[in-house]
This record gives structure tokens, sequence and C-alpha cells, in this order.
């Protein structure tokens, strides 16, 4: 699969990890892991609507990246992260041609809510997500053309032999790595290599890797930088496993 004029789309939202120091959001008084955490629970929303909505996952991941764009360049405090997740999906439904309509994601997002939901409260949550549609559009300067670690993952699969334990364990990490900007800091190239190496690790599963090959010399090239890969992806396991201890609702101004 050619992934070249994807590959130059996401360029055009690469940041470092430095750089997520100067967010908006961060701008504003908000600290990096409060930032996080909320990036968090907008992508876990995302992805318990896209399961219940039985979408694919690129669809999943490209309502992910858009959210994640989102607030790269606008704040947290200005626009609520459960909206905005929400439109996301909306959107990234309609780009990738599996429509879903705003009700139908309004009364998903609702479903698990402590409180009785009336159908004019999911009517009123559907009108919020077409009010916001034109504004994420707008700031992720209707950029839809998103790739995915995944289509990554199936060539790297040409290339080495890869049991179906690994290969599942992998994408399941894919998937968790959505929860932060991984595919802006790292590309969605390396962070298949990564996450596949980290798969073999935890399923115990020894490889063999040509030292000939493209994908030893694209490993000795990154060599630097992987091992911080590595341990930005375990910070974010620590971080998951800390977010829903804290309040929940939405950020309050500071």
């Amino acid at each position: 699969m050619n992934h070249t004029s994807n590959s130059r789309a996401v360029d055009r939202w690469s940041i470092s990890k430095e750089e997520s120091l100067y967010s908006p959001s961060i701008e504003d008084g908000m600290s990096l892991e409060e930032e996080f955490a909320w990036r968090m629970r907008g992508v876990c929303f995302i992805q318990i609507a896209g399961s219940r909505l039985e979408l694919p996952l690129p669809v999943v991941g490209t309502a992910s990246t858009l959210f994640h764009r989102f607030y790269t360049v606008a704040s947290l405090y200005e626009f609520p992260f459960d909206k905005i997740a929400a439109t996301c999906l909306f959107v990234a439904c309609k780009s990738e041609e599996t429509a879903r309509r705003a009700f139908d994601i309004a009364k998903i997002w609702s479903f698990g809510s402590e409180e009785d939901v009336y159908e004019e409260d999911i009517n009123e949550f559907a009108d919020e997500i077409l009010n916001y549609e034109l504004i994420v559009v707008d700031l992720t300067r209707f950029d839809l053309d998103i790739d995915h670690p995944y289509y990554y993952l199936y060539d790297i699969c040409e290339q080495i032999q890869v049991p179906e334990e690994v290969i599942n364990t992998c994408v399941a990490m894919m998937n968790d790595s959505y929860r932060l900007p991984f595919i802006q800091w790292y590309g969605n190239r390396l962070m298949a290599v990564v996450l596949l190496m980290m798969s073999f690790c935890g399923c115990e599963v020894e490889y063999e890797i040509d030292p000939d090959s493209e994908l030893a010399h694209y490993m000795e090239e990154h060599s630097q930088v992987i091992p911080e890969i590595v341990g930005s992806v375990m910070d974010m396991y620590k971080l998951f496993s800390t977010i829903y201890a804290s309040p929940t609702g939405s950020p309050t101004s500071h």
C-alpha cells in the first residue's frame, strides 16, 4: 500500500512531544498531565461509541486523530471535550463513508448516563454536534486525509513472520495509542514498528529480522528515539490507570 500522500497530510500536523508543553490548554493554565487525562477521556468516549456503533477501526482512529489535532490548536477550557469528541466521530464517519446520524451518535453517547435520558436531551446533543461540525472541520483545516498505523503493520508482516497472537496484541496496543497524540509526535510507521516489537516482547515470542532488510535499516535509523517511544507508551498506561480515580465532568476555567 502506498502511504505517500497520507504521510504528507500527517506531516502538516507533526509536532514534537516537547511542543505539547505549549498547547492552548496549557497556555490557559492547565497542567500537562491534566490535558493528557482529558484527551484520554475523549478518545475513550470515541472508542466506546465506535464499538457500539460497530464502526471499523480506521474510522475510530480518524475520529481520535481529529480530536487530538483539534486540541493542538484549541483549548479544552474553551471547547467541551465530550461535545468535540462526539463531533469528531460524526465528521470521521462522513469522511470514511460510514455515515451515522448525529442523533445516533448522541444516543450512544448518552447510553451510560446515570440519569434518565429523554429524546429531547438526545436531540439537543445532536444539535450541538451539528453546530460544532463546522468548527471542528475549520480548525483542523479541512484535512481529512488521515493515515493509520494499522496499514504499516500489514506492510511489516510481509517482511517478517508475525504470529496471530502478536498481531492481535499489536492492534490492541495501536487502539490504546490513540489515547494520546503519538502519531503527531512520532508518525504512523514508527509507531507501528515500535508497538509490534513491544507486542513480541509482551507475548514472549522471539523474532528474527534480516539485518539487510528495509525494516532493519529503518529501526537502526530511529534507534535513538525508540526507547523514548517505549517509555511514553508505558507512561500512557500508567496515567490511564489513574484518570478514572479523578473527577469527571469537563475542565473548568482556571
